[in-house]
C-alpha cells in the first residue's frame, strides 16, 4: 500500500463484533498477521486512509488495500470472484450513464436490467455461502433495507446462528423500530424524571 502510512498501526478486527484481533506496524507499505484460526470468520483490516474485509482462514492471504483485491485462500477467492462480477456491472451502469446517444427512458430501462442482474448475483451468492462467513457479507449487502417480516423469511432458511450475528441483530432491531414508529402506529410512551423529581410522560402531551 502506501508508503506514506509506514510507521503507523494497522488492526485485524473481527466483522461482526467488531473486536481486535490483531496489530502490525506498517514498514515499507506492507504489514503481516500471522497466527492460528480455528475457524472462517469475517474480518476487516482498518489503516490509516481505509478500510479492507476479507475472511481470515487458514492460508496465506494477500490483501491488496489499496485495491480491495484479496486472493490466497479458497473463501476469498470466491469473494473475490464475486466482487469482480459486480465491478463488471458498475463500469456497465457507469457506460450508460455516460452514453449521450441513448434517450432517458431508454437509460431507466438499461438501468434497471443492471440492477436486476446484480440482485440476482447477490442473492445467489447469499443462497450459496449461508453455511460460511460470506454469507453474513452478503446478507448485510442485500437485506440492508429489509422489513421485520422479510428478514424474518430469509433468517429462518438460515443456518443455526446465523440470527446470533451482532449485525444482523442490529439489522432486526432496527426494522422493528422503524415498524413500531411508522406513520398510523401508536406511539411507545417514555418517561423523564426532572431534577425536582417531577415525572413527565410523553403521554400527558398527547391528543
Amino acid at each position: 500500500c502506501d508508503k506514506s502510512i509506514d510507521n503507523t498501526v494497522a488492526y485485524m478486527i473481527n466483522y461482526d463484533s467488531g473486536d481486535t484481533i490483531d496489530s502490525a506496524t506498517v514498514a515499507n507499505g506492507m504489514f503481516t498477521f500471522a497466527g492460528k484460526v480455528e475457524k472462517p470468520i469475517m474480518a476487516r483490516i482498518l489503516y490509516k486512509g481505509g478500510r479492507q474485509r476479507f475472511v481470515l482462514e487458514k492460508g496465506n492471504i494477500l490483501v491488496v488495500v489499496d485495491s480491495g483485491y484479496v486472493e490466497g485462500t479458497p473463501l476469498n477467492d470466491l469473494m473475490q470472484a464475486n466482487n469482480n462480477a459486480a465491478e463488471a456491472l458498475q463500469k456497465e451502469y457507469a457506460a450508460i450513464h455516460n452514453d449521450s446517444t441513448i434517450c432517458d427512458s431508454i437509460k431507466q430501462i438499461k438501468y434497471e436490467d443492471v440492477d436486476a442482474r446484480y440482485n440476482k448475483m447477490m442473492n445467489e451468492f447469499f443462497e450459496n455461502n449461508k453455511e460460511n462467513p460470506l454469507g453474513l457479507a452478503a446478507f448485510i449487502e442485500i437485506a440492508f433495507d429489509f422489513n421485520s417480516e422479510r428478514l424474518d423469511s430469509i433468517l429462518a432458511t438460515c443456518p443455526d446462528g446465523f440470527r446470533d450475528y451482532k449485525r444482523v441483530q442490529k439489522m432486526i432491531t432496527f426494522a422493528q423500530n422503524k415498524a413500531a414508529t411508522a406513520v398510523g402506529k401508536k406511539f411507545a410512551d417514555f418517561a423523564i424524571t426532572a431534577e425536582d423529581g417531577v415525572v413527565t410522560k410523553l403521554s400527558d402531551y398527547a391528543g
